[in-house]
């Protein structure tokens, strides 16, 4: 992968990383680590997610897809972080639809 996708990765794992920010009410994420795994030729970001006194790690790569994350994770925080990345792609294409319209005679 060059560096220009490496590139392109990393931002939309940026934008998504705070839109479950904004989505994890009572949770913080503490650390945050990108990671290229070349059997799938994909940049894989791992956020360990901070709970008072639980602390969990979820991966996901910039497609949506949950990678992994540790087993003891409670299940609505796992729905809470894919509606995040889903609801961040789907806002996206509807603003670029939104403006193609405004641009189309």
């Amino acid at each position: 992968m060059d560096n220009e996708t490496i590139k392109r990765h990393v931002n939309i794992l940026e934008e998504m990383t705070e839109c479950i920010k904004t989505r994890l009410d009572c949770a913080v994420i503490d650390r945050v680590e990108d990671f290229y795994q070349k059997d799938c030729d994909l940049v894989i970001r791992r956020i360990n997610i901070n709970r008072g006194t639980s602390n969990y790690q979820v991966a996901f790569s910039w497609s949506g897809l949950i990678e992994g994350h540790t087993g003891r994770m409670p299940v609505h925080m796992i729905v809470d972080i894919h509606n995040a990345i889903c609801s961040n792609y789907l806002r996206s294409i509807l603003d670029e639809l939104a403006g193609q319209r405004s641009i189309e005679p």
